[in-house]
């Protein structure tokens, strides 16, 4: 074969690869449960799904926990547990900024709110009143 063709052959190839991909974030594919809603990405591994992105504004622990809740069955205000997975795919994840997200726990000790910083995942808490940021999270199995 001539050069050419196997140039040509090769791109033609490779164009045929590119308009084949995808650019669905990771864990959004095959793995993803059947019930799942689609804005919401698959943390691998785990059935705990991850909304896409931060809802609007941040806001209170009490406005926080509401939003979650009112996207329908599943979704919740994440764990501290729940929040320190997120924080560990966050970069993979993308679109987190560097602040603190709500987390639905308390402190036992103080009873005030739990949180995560997203730039060095540092789990801290702060009164019902504060504004922080919010990425709710779907469980197929959930409890809530």
């Amino acid at each position: 074969m001539s050069r050419r063709i196997v140039l040509f052959m090769l791109l033609f190839f490779a164009a045929g690869l590119a308009v084949g991909q995808t650019t669905q974030p990771y864990g959004s594919s095959g793995d993803k449960d059947p019930n799942a809603p689609p804005n919401c990405i698959k943390i691998p591994g785990k059935d705990l799904y991850v909304s896409y992105a931060d809802e609007s504004s941040r806001m209170n622990y009490g406005m926080a926990k509401s939003v979650c809740e009112s996207k329908g069955k599943g979704w919740h205000l994440p764990t501290v547990g729940e929040l320190l997975i997120v924080y560990q795919y966050k970069d993979m994840l993308g679109n987190f900024k560097r602040e603190y997200y709500w987390a639905v726990d308390q402190n036992p000790e103080n009873g005030r709110f739990l949180n995560v910083k997203f730039s060095n995942g540092k789990v801290a808490d702060e009164n019902f009143g504060e504004n922080n940021s919010v990425r709710c999270v779907w469980c197929p199995d959930s409890r809530y």
